[in-house]
């Protein structure tokens, strides 16, 4: 079975990005041009990692289906990504391939006869240049570490086809890798669950980079024929347009409700196509729903799942009774509570572990109701404040530090309050941050304090 079948006839829209749009004939024939090039890389292997570092777009889409037929591993990375975070990543995983635009580009793979810069200074360029089958500049890079003991490959099973990152304990993230029939089940039993057909547009204002628009969001609405509508960039002007042109689903997180919600020109837009809204990245406030059913007269559906197991429920079709539930599992997957109410999530050939706890309805739905450990979920990424934390206290004169969650303009942040000898700089500390943490781990503001306190920082 294809992912992309080949029944749907070429003349039909696959992609949207605002004002570019591409037919599903282009779009094979985009793929095709990918699978040539990957076929023609004489050293890539199928467990080779392939770091893709690339902005929304027909491009990013062609490439990610091209590897699932050609060979070599999706690593999809934001482009929002320092070159600090890429260098960890490389040397972490000896990344060989990386594929990335021009601004990237240059911040990777400085003109000839330079060397790296810092920090870069540890790989050696074998090959560098612009794909010139592309339709946007798009750069290709070979590349190998000069010194390679501490670093580790990962040699999975060849039937392996992306690697999506999650939070880990090691302050970068693990790749989470799934297989072809892993992501076939997904998105054939998530376009079943939504009935999508040829005639559906899905709005998801989304990076696809996160595993929830990329493995469930673009292959569902692919799969099912029907017109997947991104943006290239995220900007809160940027929500309204896309609705005005008949949309049938919207596929969003609580951010992004939030965002409609407080944007003047929504009160007054029509949403009569539109018949299901999704919700997924983390638990949606009750605040949230109300606002938006009243105003629009839509349920917000909610998603669960995790970049390890993929959707595992949706709260559609939406009755009252799974009101506070997620809804029930896919029919290809068992959900199974344990000791302390951890879920268990059963597929085919595999059992996940979550550090989630919940409880299953007499109509089968799924409760959740709290996690097992004591991470937070921020911007979709799971957060250990206790990490951070230990991060703050390796910094001089740094006696105390705790973290707060708080939400700006409907955004969580991270905040901290800091305990110690003398005065700091802010920006010293941030720094310090990100050289041991990633980006969306690091505090946004620090305040100093004689004593700890018990609630967030406002």
């Amino acid at each position: 079975m294809n992912m992309l079948p080949e029944s749907i006839p070429d003349s039909r829209i696959a992609l949207q990005f605002e004002n570019e749009l591409c037919s599903f004939g282009k779009l094979r024939s985009r793929i095709d041009a990918w699978v040539s090039f990957l076929n023609s890389i004489p050293k890539l292997k199928p467990h080779d990692l392939i770091l893709a570092q690339l902005p929304n777009g027909i491009e990013f889409v062609a490439l990610f289906y091209a590897v699932l037929q050609a060979k070599g591993i999706f690593m999809p990375v934001d482009t929002s990504s320092s070159t600090e975070e890429i260098t960890r990543l490389i040397q972490r995983f000896k990344i060989r391939f990386i594929i990335t635009d021009r601004n990237q580009f240059f911040s990777l793979s400085p003109t000839p006869p330079l060397s790296f810069p810092p920090p870069l200074s540890f790989l050696r360029r074998q090959e560098s240049r612009l794909l010139d089958f592309t339709k946007e500049p798009v750069f290709f890079l070979k590349v190998s570490p000069l010194n390679s003991r501490s670093s580790k490959k990962i040699v999975p099973p060849s039937s392996k086809v992306i690697a999506q990152f999650t939070s880990g304990t090691t302050g970068i993230g693990k790749p989470v890798l799934r297989d072809y029939s892993d992501l076939l089940e997904e998105c054939v039993s998530v376009s079943k669950r939504l009935q999508l057909t040829g005639r559906d547009k899905v709005f998801c204002p989304l990076r696809l980079t996160h595993s929830y628009a990329l493995t469930t969001c673009l292959t569902s609405t692919l799969y099912a024929g029907a017109t997947f509508v991104g943006i290239k960039q995220f900007l809160p002007s940027s929500l309204l347009t896309p609705l005005k042109k008949q949309i049938q689903i919207i596929a969003g997180t609580p951010f992004v409700y939030e965002t409609l919600l407080r944007l003047p020109g929504f009160r007054s837009l029509s949403l009569e196509s539109v018949r299901l809204c999704l919700s997924a990245g983390a638990t949606l406030k009750e605040s949230v729903f109300d606002d938006f059913l009243s105003k629009t007269g839509l349920p917000i559906s909610q998603l669960y799942g995790m970049t390890e197991t993929g959707v595992v429920s949706i709260q559609h079709p939406f009755t009252l009774k799974m009101r506070h539930t997620v809804g029930a599992p896919l029919d290809h997957i068992r959900v199974e509570i344990g000791n302390r109410g951890r879920i268990f999530v059963k597929k085919k050939r595999t059992v996940i572990r979550t550090n989630d706890s919940g409880s299953l309805t007499q109509e089968g739905y799924l409760t959740l109701n709290g996690r097992l450990d004591t991470k937070w979920n921020i911007q979709g990424k799971k957060v250990d404040p206790k990490q951070i934390e230990e991060v703050l206290r390796q910094y001089p004169r740094v006696l105390e530090a705790k973290v707060f969650k708080t939400s700006v303009i409907g955004k969580e942040l991270l905040n901290a309050e800091i305990v110690s000898e003398k005065t700091f700089s802010p920006q010293s500390l941030y720094r310090h941050c990100l050289k041991k943490l990633p980006l969306f781990m690091a505090p946004k503001l620090f305040k100093r304090v004689t004593r700890l306190s018990q609630k967030a920082l406002i």
